[in-house]
């Protein structure tokens, strides 16, 4: 959220919980995908 140009939220607002929400509702059955580990 720091390199957004735009004032932040305030943590536990009423906008920033509002949007979390919102985030990980449309993440909800989706895979999880992270970078391959080599060796």
């Amino acid at each position: 959220m720091q390199d957004v140009r735009a004032t932040p939220y305030k943590p536990l607002s009423d906008e920033f919980i509002a949007l979390e929400t919102y985030v990980a509702w449309r993440g909800l059955g989706l895979p999880v995908e992270t970078p391959a580990v080599r060796n």
